[in-house]
């Protein structure tokens, strides 16, 4: 276990650049992965008497180059991992430039020497990081984005350079409706312009395209800019805004025909509801935002009011509201039509149960007329009730004496033949009907 403590640890070290001394300013070299790297020492030879040993040294514990002296006299040198040595060894100038470079090349590189048999010792260091293309990047979103509603877009990015301890940074830049980085008093840009605050949004930010990429730099370079990311359609939850209805108001109509199909309809985003209502029924009508009325009745003259909603009303809750009059124009002589609506079946029903007891009121009447006539009649038969019964001989003889003196009188061919008639019923009513008989006396001498 503490040989495996001890191997991590110098991985570690040697990949980070921990094995040099901590008075040594360690270079920092960029190169970007396929490129040649040029990695440059500079330092005083030591003077030895005897054998010297200068090696450029990988993190691996890999020789890039080595220059064997004696008695302070260059004897041998030799370069290794197809890197060239560019440099002086004479002179101190141990400078190499390496193959093409990749990932796995990028680490601490030092400069060593030995004299004679002791231990190696580190004079230089540089650390060699191997830039490659950030991670592919990304757009996101903080919330849903709600009209009025401020809203912060984000791209991301991952550095793939390598050694990972550099202290390069990523900038972003946004294309934005196909115009990078635009102008706008409601966008404010972070500093590295990661991410974009977009105050209070608005309708017209709806279906932006959005797309975002990174740039590497920093320490005086500028590495790879990454793929873009995948567009993005900035979505704006927003309505209903002018709620609009097909026909005008008042809608003027004939009792007995139907509406037009009459339609309201909002603008919303995902979609709108909206629905019908009878202000005088409080019912709802129609389905979709539309209704038809077929064989209207004056009794649906009246406000109707449509009300459209958002579909994402759990996001916003606004509605709009619209109305239009109905007016239902009739002839007062046509006989009313049956209310399609049913709203008015019961003063229907009142009014016809108001006639037929008007009309049994009449018969009923009528035939309390009659039973009254037929029971006087019955009556007379019978002799009862009043003088028109009545047994004295003389009274029915005086009566008759009458009716002859009149007829005799009359003239054949008289224009008063009518006159006769009418006296002659008068008089026989009155002897008829009469309670009083003295009374029927005098009234028939009257009219001699």
């Amino acid at each position: 276990m503490l040989l495996a403590k001890v191997f991590l640890v110098w991985m570690f070290n040697a990949v980070f650049g921990w094995m040099c001394p901590s008075d040594v300013e360690v270079q920092r070299i960029y190169v970007k992965t396929g490129e040649k790297a040029v990695i440059s020492f500079q330092t005083s030879l030591k003077s030895y008497n005897g054998v010297l040993l200068y090696s450029v040294v990988r993190f691996d514990h890999l020789n890039v180059y080595s220059a064997v002296f004696y008695e302070n006299v260059l004897q041998n040198e030799k370069s290794y991992l197809n890197s060239e040595f560019i440099g002086d060894a004479n002179t101190g100038n141990f400078t190499v430039r390496t193959a093409s470079v990749k990932s796995q090349d990028g680490g601490t590189y030092m400069l060593r020497h030995k004299e004679g048999t002791s231990n190696m010792t580190t004079e230089e260091c540089a650390m060699l990081y191997i830039l490659d293309k950030p991670k592919k990047a990304t757009v996101y979103h903080d919330s849903i984005n709600i009209q009025g509603n401020n809203s912060t877009l984000t791209c991301t990015s991952i550095s793939t350079t390598y050694p990972t301890n550099h202290t390069l940074n990523l900038t972003y830049n946004w294309i934005i409706n196909n115009v990078s980085n635009p102008s706008n008093q409601r966008y404010v840009y972070s500093s590295n312009k990661k991410t974009i605050f977009i105050k209070s949004v608005d309708k017209e930010d709806a279906n932006m395209k959005l797309t975002c990429s990174a740039t590497e730099f920093g320490d005086e370079v500028i590495g790879y800019t990454s793929d873009e990311s995948e567009m993005s359609l900035f979505v704006v939850i927003y309505g209903p805004e002018k709620n609009e209805i097909n026909t005008t108001s008042p809608y003027i109509i004939m009792e007995g025909d139907s509406t037009e199909t009459i339609k309201c309809k909002a603008d919303c985003y995902p979609s709108c509801a909206c629905v019908w209502r009878n202000e005088s029924s409080g019912s709802s009508i129609g389905e979709n935002g539309s209704f038809v009325i077929r064989t209207i009745s004056k009794y649906q003259s009246g406000n109707y009011t449509c009300t459209c909603t958002n579909t994402a009303k759990d996001k916003i809750a606004t509605e709009q509201t619209s109305s239009l009059y109905i007016k239902v124009e009739y002839n007062s002589k046509r006989s009313p039509i049956a209310d399609n609506s049913g709203t008015n079946t019961c003063d229907h029903t009142w009014m016809i149960v108001g006639i037929i007891f008007g009309l049994l009121c009449v018969v009923m009447s009528g035939y309390a007329v009659y039973v009254t006539i037929l029971l006087r009649r019955t009556n007379i038969r019978k002799g009862e009730g009043g003088s028109a019964g009545t047994t004295d001989p003389a009274y029915y003889e005086k009566v008759e004496e009458d009716s002859k003196t009149a007829e005799n009188r009359r003239e054949p061919g008289s224009s008063n033949t009518d006159e006769y008639e009418n006296s002659v019923k008068m008089y026989t009513d009155l002897v008829r009907y009469s309670k009083d008989e003295k009374q029927t006396y005098d009234i028939i001498q009257s009219n001699k």
